[in-house]
């Protein structure tokens, strides 16, 4: 009698405990194997998501800081000789570390306008650039030409415009 011959005759004798025994391992190794792919499932998801969005350089001109505070009582900072960044200096970039993985270059210019007694944070951007870096942006009618504006949902309810409308902001007074 081998070994083998024995485990099968004890096996036939006790068929409800390996009936148990086989559905117990089926049980545990069917679980491992879905929690597995649940997690590679998830885990590519979120890879997606991120390379979607990707990853982001921000590029601040230099400025000198100094930082105030009164009686442990910090009164924030204070940037003096900013040095301006200039359009020339976009091609700068594709000299970095890695150029090749950049998919889009996105410069914002930021100022203040007026539009009626509100002032308004004026962000530039280019459009076509603001595509690809920013895809959950909603428009609603067309994306503006070179001397159109987007509003953000907020801005127009509080300056009552919507789709379409003409305005003349004004910089402020300096």
């Amino acid at each position: 009698m081998t070994l083998k011959g024995i485990v099968f005759r004890n096996l036939m004798r006790r068929k409800a405990k390996a009936a148990f025994v086989l559905a117990g391992l089926l049980i545990g190794v069917s679980t491992v194997v879905a929690l597995i792919t649940l997690v590679e499932a998830m885990t590519g998801d979120i890879n997606h998501k991120l390379e979607k969005y990707g990853a982001n350089i921000l590029i601040l001109p230099k400025a000198e800081t100094l930082s105030l505070s009164y009686g442990g009582l910090s009164l924030g900072g204070v940037s003096f000789e900013m040095q301006e960044l200039r359009e020339a200096d976009l091609s700068n970039v594709k000299s970095i570390q890695n150029a090749g993985n950049i998919a889009a270059l996105g410069p914002v210019a930021l100022g203040v306008i007026h539009v009626g007694n509100h002032r308004v944070l004026l962000a530039g951007v280019d459009f076509q650039a603001s595509r690809v870096l920013k895809p959950w942006w909603k428009v609603e009618g067309t994306i503006p030409g070179e001397n159109g504006i987007l509003l953000g949902t907020e801005a127009a309810r509080v300056l009552g415009l919507g789709t379409g409308n003409r305005f003349n902001p004004s910089l402020p007074q300096s």
